[in-house]
């Protein structure tokens, strides 16, 4: 099965028909949908935040996601979370999802509103994705580890924020 510009790679788990069963490629909290639709609308209407590429990756995204009514997966990137990710066959580098951040901020965040951020939300650890960067060339990202919140506190945790 051929994978569009846009969809992630899928991992595979049990099924009962053929002992193997395809998981969503991408999974959103309510929440993150929610901020993801707000974000859209803000790319619509703000000049500064209007970038094509990063509307349609949004889009897709929203629509192609499955939404999970309640906590996360352990294993799935949302807003809050801690990655560890790579381009290509670079260095891992981590950094920390979120909604409220802008593209150029602290050191180690990483905005949904870039397109970095925009494509790591909802994936899954171990999968991969096209990135589509600012100056249209695309490289491959892969997400290696997810950490939420109630994790954080663990000193690995800690020293992976540090690392880059």
């Amino acid at each position: 099965m051929a994978i569009g510009p846009f969809e992630t790679t899928r991992r595979i788990s049990q099924s009962p028909r053929c002992g193997m069963v395809v998981r969503p490629a991408v999974t959103l909290t309510q929440a993150d949908r929610h901020e993801l639709s707000k974000l859209v609308r803000l790319c619509d209407t703000d000049e500064e935040m209007r970038s094509l590429f990063l509307q349609h990756v949004l889009r897709h995204k929203m629509q192609s996601a499955a939404i999970v009514p309640g906590d996360v997966p352990n294993d799935v990137a949302a807003a809050g979370s801690h990655v560890v990710y790579s381009l290509g066959a670079g260095v891992s580098k981590t950094g920390l999802l979120s909604h409220r951040a802008r593209a150029g901020g602290r050191y180690g965040i990483i905005p949904v509103s870039s397109l970095l951020g925009a494509t790591l939300l909802g994936m899954r650890a171990g999968t991969s994705a096209p990135l589509l960067r600012d100056d249209g060339s695309i490289v491959t990202l892969l997400l290696l580890d997810v950490r939420h919140p109630d994790d954080a506190a663990s000193p690995d945790t800690r020293n992976l924020l540090f690392q880059a």
